[in-house]
């Protein structure tokens, strides 16, 4: 009876790491930290690219593996988010 339960988490586990981003017209959308960043492969450069669209400043992203989007996202919305908090800027779109 515990193996199943354990079996179960598991599943629900692995199904909710795995989707990590809302796909429209074959644009995938990940959710970081709240925020929503645009990821494309781009093909000249053999990479996932990403932009964190409600930005003031380009806010982006690159990786060569989808299971690293969510880190780079991730370390470059922080990278991002601190540099406007150290120079006293907005960094949302107005």
């Amino acid at each position: 009876m515990k193996i199943k339960k354990i079996i179960n988490k598991l599943k629900k586990m692995s199904s909710s790491l795995y989707k990590r981003y809302q796909e429209v017209n074959g644009v995938r959308y990940y959710k970081i930290h709240s925020h929503v960043a645009r990821v494309e492969f781009d093909e000249d450069l053999e990479m996932y690219v990403g932009v964190f669209e409600k930005m003031a400043a380009m806010s982006c992203f690159y990786t060569y593996y989808e299971s690293d989007i969510h880190s780079a996202a991730s370390q470059a919305l922080t990278t991002y988010l601190g540099h406007c908090e150290m120079y006293g800027l907005n960094p949302y779109k107005d």
